[in-house]
């Protein structure tokens, strides 16, 4: 008769695990885990990238927005003094 094997202390988290495919599958999460907390790191990184030249992008238009005003609000009125 075989007995099961006590749990041992998995070295990177000191977390009791059972010995065999359990273990296997705990340290396969772990690596996931991982991979999945670097992507999202890398996700945000790039969110706030986009945030941050969306609004650049915004402030431009919003600038060339009152520039174009201007120009027209002064070339009405210099053509209504012609005009007149």
């Amino acid at each position: 008769m075989t007995y099961p094997q006590p749990p041992v202390p998995d070295r990177e988290s000191g977390v009791y695990v059972p010995h065999g495919a359990i273990y296997d599958e705990v340290r396969e999460l772990r690596k996931d885990v991982t991979r999945l907390q670097t992507q999202t790191e890398t996700l945000l990184d790039e969110n706030r990238e986009l945030k941050q030249s969306v609004s650049s992008s915004e402030r431009e238009r919003l600038v060339m927005r009152i520039f174009v005003g201007l120009i027209v609000a002064v070339v009405t009125t210099i053509a209504s003094t012609f005009i007149a």
